[in-house]
């Protein structure tokens, strides 16, 4: 004759435990990887905005020094949704360069900004 204690198997109590357990650690690894995707999307996007940021400062230092000046304009950048240039420019007349500091701004799902500065010297700099 057997006695309770010497069965085999597994309860009915053991069971519901596994499956929380293993309820919760599905649910821990999917909220990561959710995570993990949300912060691949924002590098994208700083990156794109960087990129861009830095083509504008290339631009800027080959064009000419009376033509660099303050604005804001659209960008047509699909990776930047509702994307913005904004440029903001100080000059020091003393010295013949201007200051100016690039912001890159976009909207949707995750919004943001990177911003670059650079200087642009008059063409009487470098002779």
């Amino acid at each position: 004759m057997r006695t309770r204690g010497s069965q085999h198997g597994v309860t009915l109590l053991e069971t519901l435990v596994a499956a929380v357990l293993l309820g919760t650690a599905v649910l821990m690894s999917g909220a990561g990887l959710a995570w993990s995707q949300r912060i691949e999307d924002r590098a994208l996007l700083h990156d794109a905005a960087w990129r861009r940021a830095a083509d504008v400062a290339e631009s800027l230092r080959s064009a000419p020094f009376e033509y660099v000046e303050e604005g804001e304009a659209p960008l047509d950048d699909p990776r930047l949704p509702e994307g913005q240039l904004v440029l903001a420019v100080e000059e020091d007349e003393d010295l013949g360069y201007k200051k100016v500091v690039i912001e890159v701004r976009w909207a949707g799902d995750i919004p943001g900004s990177v911003s670059l500065t650079t200087a642009v010297g008059a063409q009487e700099l470098y002779r």
